[in-house]
């Protein structure tokens, strides 16, 4: 009797982008609370949409998908603080294009799931 897994079952590389994408989600949802952004409960959402996506994919215990989430949301916090803190103006407004790049993306993922629970 062989016994499927989540991860067993889901590809490798849709695995690997909502988990980056859920670091990546989570380091945006903490600099907008930070910066007391308008938009952060919208964000916040996605994450937990992303969250959910992630854990249908892998189950709960899945280390590799963890350590793509962290070294993700290490990645995009270091683009967010240079985009808010750089003295170079060009750098910081290439690091916030890139940043709202990557998080756009992102939402893309969970776009449909967001619609049809919000209303």
């Amino acid at each position: 009797m062989v016994v499927v897994t989540p991860s067993a079952r889901a590809d490798a590389g849709l695995v690997a982008e909502t988990a980056t994408c859920a670091g990546r989600l989570s380091a945006e949802v903490q600099h907008k609370w930070l910066m007391q952004a308008e938009d952060a409960i919208d964000t916040q959402r996605a994450l937990e949409a992303m969250l959910l996506r992630l854990e249908a994919l892998t189950g709960a215990q899945d280390t590799a998908a963890l350590s793509l989430r962290i070294k993700a949301k290490h990645a995009h916090a270091m683009l967010l603080q240079r985009a808010s803190f750089s003295q170079d103006v060009a750098q910081a407004n290439r690091a916030a294009s890139h940043a709202r790049h990557l998080i756009t993306q992102c939402e893309r993922l969970v776009q449909g799931y967001l619609q049809a629970t919000s209303s």
